[in-house]
């Protein structure tokens, strides 16, 4: 998705010291092996953060490539 609707923007530390600990509840509460924030940067979706859960496969500022089938993609383009 590179026709410009998403831009990116520096996110300050303290906000993501409280994300973090946010996805680290959620997971907690939910029991998921993953719960992330991801963005679009360009053509490429990017990891933003991720939960501290064990087993955990994403790692932070995984890029993957616009198109991939990422299911955050669906949610976008239909902005649910």
């Amino acid at each position: 998705m590179s026709d410009g609707n998403y831009l990116r923007h520096d996110v300050p530390a303290p906000y993501l010291q409280k994300w973090q600990k946010t996805l680290d509840l959620v997971a907690g509460l939910y029991d998921a092996a993953a719960v992330l924030i991801r963005r679009v940067d360009g053509v490429e979706i990017e990891t933003l953060a991720t939960s501290q859960t064990p087993g955990n496969p994403f790692p932070v500022a995984e890029r993957t490539l616009w198109g991939a089938g990422l299911y955050c993609e669906s949610v976008m383009l239909g902005r649910a």
